[in-house]
């Protein structure tokens, strides 16, 4: 257990590197910390330091530089770190991957309950320790933000396998925090909705912000009665007005693997489809597909994949896919069709 002296003023990066402490202070007046200064530190339990303070970077300058964490790969122990001044919470990014936070109690902005961070009123929940497993949001919190669960730690995965959402919540919203779906151990994601209500626009941001808990979340969708299968198509998941949510995978296929992504060719949206969502086919390789007449809007990344095993290829052995169009007044949002460098779409109007 070490606890530095008030003399040091900094601390450079890799300080501790590999040693086998396991609780450290750092005092107020510290301040600037080195990158990777506990990095690999695989006892290391818990850490008492300043809530805001300057960052000595690790910088190769032989490659482009990326912000890393105080911690390394190898820092699974982290229980708890406690701030001991006023929170700026982009620390988290470099001590994410801890099983608590714990903020001063006259933190002006911050309030931390069980280890996660909510606003000062306790009612927004700002950030899980991406160390937790089993996540129990307070039962005072109404809204949730996707940042909450979905930012970004540098070089780091969440080990969350389970999130439980309480009776008290109403709304998932997006605040400036860009939201990484991508960092997650678990693979498969539990997730509970004890909410009698919640509006179709927080079930949008919930089904396109972790692409893990889709699985368990559209059950617990159905459960409560919040989303429906298609009648005509029982693996179309449907919000209210005719929203498309998401086309079911099948048992087999593999987000993150697009060698198992399943086909699509020829199938048709069912009249009673008004919007085709955000990722609705995301994990998908879609060779051609007919629009009903009644779908008025394609959002965001609605559709997206690898189609260099579609089959089609033009002139210049460029791969792509084509949809089928009846309507003549149809929204086409930014991106919908988000197939990066592999292809394109030929947009065909009946």
């Amino acid at each position: 257990n070490i606890t530095i002296p008030k003399s040091v003023k900094s601390i450079e990066p890799g300080a501790f590197a590999g040693s086998s402490i396991k609780s450290i202070t750092i005092p107020k007046t510290v301040k600037k910390l080195g990158e990777g200064v506990f990095g690999n530190c695989k006892k290391l339990e818990s850490i008492t330091m300043p809530g805001n303070i300057g960052i000595i970077k690790d910088e190769d300058p032989d490659y482009e530089y990326q912000p890393g964490s105080f911690l390394g790969r190898k820092c699974n122990s982290l229980k708890k770190v406690k701030f001991t001044t006023a929170l700026n919470i982009n620390m988290l990014k470099r001590v994410g991957r801890s099983g608590g936070f714990e903020v001063l109690a006259n933190d002006p902005k911050y309030k931390s309950v069980n280890g996660l961070l909510y606003s000062k009123d306790g009612k927004t929940l700002l950030r899980i320790p991406l160390g937790r497993k089993r996540v129990v949001i307070s039962d005072k919190c109404t809204i949730v933000t996707a940042g909450s669960y979905g930012y970004e730690m540098y070089f780091m995965d969440s080990t969350m396998s389970e999130i439980v959402f309480p009776k008290t919540v109403k709304k998932i919203t997006f605040d400036d925090t860009f939201v990484d779906s991508e960092h997650y151990e678990c693979k498969n994601i539990k997730v509970t909705l004890n909410m009698d209500y919640l509006d179709d626009q927080s079930i949008q941001n919930l089904w396109r912000t972790n692409k893990y808990w889709k699985n368990s979340l559209k059950d617990e969708l159905l459960r409560k009665g919040f989303a429906k299968l298609n009648e005509e198509n029982e693996r179309m998941l449907m919000l209210s007005g005719g929203y498309l949510c998401g086309y079911i995978m099948k048992e087999g296929s593999n987000i993150d693997d697009a060698s198992t992504w399943e086909k699509i060719d020829g199938l048709v949206i069912p009249d009673n489809v008004k919007t085709i969502g955000s990722n609705a086919f995301a994990g998908y390789t879609i060779c051609s597909m007919t629009l009903g007449s009644s779908v008025e809007c394609i959002d965001t990344s609605a559709f997206g994949g690898d189609l260099s095993k579609a089959g089609l290829t033009d002139d210049n052995s460029k791969e792509y896919a084509v949809i089928y169009i009846k309507s003549n007044n149809i929204q086409i949002k930014d991106n919908a069709f988000d197939l990066g460098s592999y292809g394109y779409v030929k947009l065909v109007n009946l």
